[in-house]
């Protein structure tokens, strides 16, 4: 076991030296082993710690001269190769963004919006190896680093959040506006072309924070600037760019013009209630949303995440949080909530169960999900690894378990076996999951000379329930699963268009079978009691097999058979295979 790195701290030099002291102890008497050659026990002023210089006496964290050195040789490198063969690496400009974009905790968001059009030219190609044509654009943010890398290299540990000024900006498809809420009568407007007018929605209210920009910028120079606008979207291109060139040349002039008359941004997304917004012949249209929410995926799964969300306003209640809290959620509260319910259980499908249903909940109501939060995320991440447990994969039925499995319980005239023969043979043949199994009536089969055919109305994989055939093969021998299937609807006395379950409940009367007059499926519970009663004879341990091995058991026949693996991924294509 290894722990990571760590570092404690503090205001008195002693009291610190006796917290390190007894921080060491602790570890050894737990059975770790320091490592005295990276361990630093005396309190320091100055320390690198994780790639950053730390320094208590100025209260400032700065880049490592090292790693400085390492950036500028990078881009000699690069710019070597450029005036020469006038190309260079792709290999070689993705390891100078990333070392860029590693030291933004101490330069800020330049790191990403200086290193954008970089990242754009390094997609533009398919291999590491592949040789890169830098852009004008990227020449002038190679240049930028190499000038301006040593000035922008401090952090300070207290930062000031505090605004001068509060910017309000929007956009429409005719025009944009926007105003300073200190001076209202200082207004900006405009009205888009009729190119403009088609653009992007982001596009849009992006460009309309440059123009409210240039039109303000003698009042908002060297001002701390609050902006709010209603597109998320801008909030994040303000801030760090965007790989999509033209957003990115608007966030760079935005940009530039705040370098060049010192005003710091904090772009800020704007709620805003469209409802309020509606006209009145909507507002009664707002009840179509709800049922087509809810279709959004499957029923099941909307079920999972109502109540799964339900559990999380009920904790959030109970323990304090304000009902404002609870839609949109705080990300400390949700990862509070996540680390109690590690405690609680002892696998994460509660865990994964609670993020997903939260997630679901904001994603609908279009407000900002705290499951995008990096702290939230890492306690998912966290609550996996604690408690996960290897997976054990049931292993496949095979052609001759199959074979010993029919020689044991055939039976002219015994419904009974024949239904568990069918079963297993048809999901087999068919690659049928268990849920796909036990919801065939009938009516979904077809037979012909040569063949059967298998609707099957809902899947796992048929996100939009269109259905699809199968077609299954008669091979001829006492394991085709056409002629047990026939024989099996003919000792039943069912007719192969009615819209009756194919697999039902049997009662005994006297020495025979009949189904019960009830029209339900087979529960899970009790296909798997079949399942093990008709394989445990032959198999050495029946709980290394489970409903899913005769599926996995067929896909690895057919495997076995070389066939083509588009006949393995059930769609738009039939499905033939021979027992």
């Amino acid at each position: 076991m290894y722990l990571d790195d760590g570092l404690g701290t503090h205001t008195n030099e002693d009291i610190c030296k006796t917290v390190s002291e007894q921080v060491r102890q602790d570890l050894i008497m737990s059975g770790f082993v320091p490592k005295n050659e990276k361990s630093k026990w005396s309190p320091l002023k100055n320390l690198v710690f994780l790639g950053y210089s730390i320094d208590t006496y100025q209260s400032i964290v700065k880049i490592p001269d090292d790693r400085i050195q390492k950036v500028l040789k990078t881009i000699e490198d690069i710019e070597y190769y450029t005036l020469k063969y006038r190309k260079v690496h792709a290999r070689l400009v993705a390891s100078l963004v990333g070392q860029i974009v590693s030291m933004s905790y101490v330069i800020g968001n330049v790191a990403y919006i200086m290193s954008k059009h970089l990242s754009i030219d390094i997609l533009r190609k398919t291999s590491w190896n592949s040789c890169i044509v830098l852009s004008k654009a990227s020449l002038i943010q190679i240049n930028f680093w190499k000038e301006n890398l040593g000035r922008v290299n401090v952090k300070s540990f207290t930062s000031d959040f505090s605004c001068q000024s509060v910017v309000y900006s929007d956009a429409s498809n005719t025009g944009y506006g926007g105003y300073i809420v200190e001076t209202p009568f200082n207004i900006a407007h405009g009205m888009w072309s009729e190119c403009e007018s088609t653009k992007s929605s982001t596009w849009k209210e992006l460009n309309a924070v440059k123009h409210i920009l240039l039109s303000m910028v003698d009042i908002l120079k060297d001002k701390r600037i609050k902006w709010f606008s209603d597109n998320q979207n801008v909030v994040s291109i303000v801030a760090k760019g965007s790989m999509k060139p033209e957003l990115q040349d608007i966030a760079l002039c935005i940009f530039e013009n705040c370098l060049t008359h010192n005003i710091s941004i904090d772009a800020e997304w704007a709620f805003k209630n469209d409802l309020l917004e509606l006209p009145a012949s909507l507002i009664e249209k707002v009840s179509l949303l709800p049922d087509l929410l809810t279709e959004s995926k499957s029923s099941n799964t909307v079920q999972n995440y109502y109540y799964g969300f339900l559990r999380w306003k009920k904790w959030a209640l109970s323990n304090g949080i304000s009902s404002e809290f609870i839609l949109p959620a705080k990300p400390i509260h949700v990862a509070l909530y996540l680390a109690c319910l590690v405690q609680q259980n002892h696998t994460p499908s509660p865990i994964n169960q609670a993020f997903y249903s939260i997630r679901w909940a904001h994603k609908i109501t279009s407000e900002i999900s705290p499951t995008d939060s990096d702290l939230v995320k890492n306690i998912l991440e966290g609550a996996k690894r604690r408690l996960s447990v290897p997976v054990k994969k049931k292993e496949p039925i095979t052609p001759d378990m199959l074979s010993h499995m029919f020689d044991k319980f055939y039976c002219e005239d015994n419904l009974y076996n024949q239904r568990s023969i069918c079963a297993c043979l048809l999901s087999y043949s068919g690659f049928l999951r268990v849920s796909e199994l036990l919801n065939l009536k009938t009516c979904d089969v077809l037979f012909f000379q040569s063949h059967m055919s298998v609707f099957i109305q809902k899947s796992k994989t048929d996100i939009y329930r269109d259905g699809d055939r199968i077609i299954i093969a008669r091979t001829g021998n006492k394991l085709c699963p056409v002629k047990n299937l026939e024989k099996y609807l003919e000792w039943s006395n069912n007719q192969t268009d009615c819209d009756l379950y194919l697999f039902r409940n049997l009662t005994k009367s006297k020495d025979s079978f009949t189904f019960r007059k009830d029209n339900k499926p087979l529960s899970y519970t009790r296909m798997r009691e079949l399942f093990i009663e008709v394989f445990t004879p032959f198999v050495p341990n029946i709980k290394s097999f489970g409903l899913h091995s005769l599926r996995a058991g067929g896909a690895s026949a057919a495997c076995n058979f070389e066939f083509r693996k588009t006949h393995l991924e059930r769609g738009p294509i039939d499905l033939a295979l021979s027992c």
